[in-house]
């Protein structure tokens, strides 16, 4: 027979597991910030509200995503020959003061991806990426990472995609859905790149429709919770084959909620501490 103090601990052992599977969580997401050397940005309010729901217990949330164009140009400094200029021209130095550094001191995991304003730039191809940027990804484009719960029970899977995801990273993607499908089962995936699926903004959509038919083809037997974009500058959400797509490259970021104990869903959007959260009903654009 187990001694009193056994049952005690193995009570509390059995209650944070089960603390683990009912808690929720959620996932805060903004794109396009755009960060510039002379302060143009207009999202900085995010960082403030955001930092408040990391600090709130009763946000539960877990993890930043960030899908690209964190900065207008890629530009670190060393672009300028005369040295006095380089803060000028440090748009990663902004991102980490502005945004990573903040919301990775509150508390939260910071997942990003790059858009082409941090890649495509001629002056971006021959500057290197901060290395505390680089190291959230190994210097991958592409990448998995665990949503975790206080006690280190997986909740969750994060994928980003980069740009888009492209011949490589489709083949990539199967076999890292497959593999964490055989490990954990039938848990949630959340994925992220930069450009956008629906064929909705006609001038703005730079991912091949042969990519995204292959695309869903690669993830349409896994449990695909939701697909983050940016690159359109406009804060939505909406369906893409049944999949629930959020876009937060406009004014507004989004907090995904997930209740792991009802499998509720939830999306809202913000902007910051003064202004009126909008609901999925809000922000809902039809893309059939």
């Amino acid at each position: 027979m187990l001694s009193r103090k056994s049952l005690f601990l193995l009570s509390l052992l059995l209650l944070s597991l089960f603390s683990a599977k009912i808690y929720p969580y959620s996932i805060l997401a903004d794109a396009d910030m755009h960060v510039e050397a002379e302060d143009k940005t207009t999202k900085i309010g995010h960082v403030e509200l955001m930092t408040d729901m990391i600090n709130t217990p009763t946000h539960y949330v877990k993890c930043v995503v960030m899908p690209g164009d964190l900065t207008n140009s890629g530009l670190n400094g060393s672009i300028s020959l005369w040295p006095p200029l380089h803060p000028q021209f440090d748009e990663w130095g902004k991102f980490l003061t502005q945004w990573f550094n903040p919301l990775q001191n509150a508390g939260a995991d910071i997942f990003v991806g790059k858009g082409n304003h941090d890649t495509d730039h001629e002056q971006a191809q021959f500057i290197s990426v901060p290395e505390a940027i680089q190291n959230l990804y190994d210097n991958q484009d592409y990448y998995v990472r665990d949503i975790l719960s206080n006690n280190g029970t997986k909740k969750a899977h994060i994928i980003c995609c980069g740009l888009y995801p492209d011949a490589i990273t489709r083949l990539w993607l199967s076999v890292i859905l497959n593999s964490l499908k055989l490990v954990d089962g039938n848990l949630p995936v959340y994925i992220f790149f930069h450009y956008f699926l629906p064929d909705y903004w006609v001038n703005y959509d730079w991912m091949p429709a042969q990519d995204k038919e292959d695309f869903y083809n690669v993830i349409k037997d896994y449990n695909i919770k939701a697909i983050i974009n940016g690159h359109i500058h406009t804060s939505y959400c909406g369906y893409w084959h049944n999949i629930p797509i959020i876009g937060v490259g406009g004014n507004y970021f989004a907090k995904i909620e997930h209740k792991t104990i009802t499998n509720e869903f939830t999306v809202t959007f913000h902007k910051d501490r003064n202004t009126a959260a909008r609901t999925w009903d809000d922000e809902f654009i039809d893309f059939s």
